[in-house]
């Protein structure tokens, strides 16, 4: 979590920023906008759980955050093995779930808007958007989560 500077010259470590903005919060849950200012493989994963937000879906790096006495903590690496997301019964029953079914809920991370550099030929378009699968549109609606035009996330 926290790189010396011999590890980053070494290349053990990558340097690695995401911006992100809470769009909306209803009872323990939250619509997170994501804004990589890198992209490496897993990058927005590992950041959320960083910030004890693990994401939905996530079956391998929600593993490193555990809660005592209702305190998030983070679990050492080594103990931390990949295993199915735990998920808070309140939050199963409004999703209408059991645990035996939580190993199927699919990842909730969604490219919304790409934006993409300037074609010199300016045949491509700089700007794409894509609505929410319905899975996740599915999941917001039981979880009363909304949706908020995005923008730029400013420093």
């Amino acid at each position: 979590m926290h790189p010396s500077k011999g590890s980053l010259e070494r290349r053990e470590v990558k340097r690695t920023g995401t911006r992100y903005k809470v769009l909306h919060s209803a009872e323990g849950c939250s619509l997170l906008q994501l804004q990589p200012m890198s992209v490496y493989r897993e990058q927005l994963l590992v950041h959320c759980t960083l910030k004890f937000c693990p994401i939905l879906g996530d079956h391998v790096y929600s593993a490193r955050v555990a809660k005592i006495l209702g305190e998030n903590i983070h679990v050492p690496l080594d103990l931390a093995t990949p295993r199915t997301q735990w998920i808070e019964e309140e939050i199963l029953r409004k999703m209408h779930l059991t645990e035996q079914q939580v190993p199927r809920i699919p990842l909730h991370l969604h490219l919304h808007h790409l934006l993409m550099p300037d074609c010199s030929s300016g045949t491509y378009p700089t700007h794409l958007a894509a609505p929410p699968p319905p899975y996740f549109q599915r999941t917001m609606e039981l979880l009363h989560l909304k949706m908020k035009r995005l923008a730029l996330i400013d420093r």
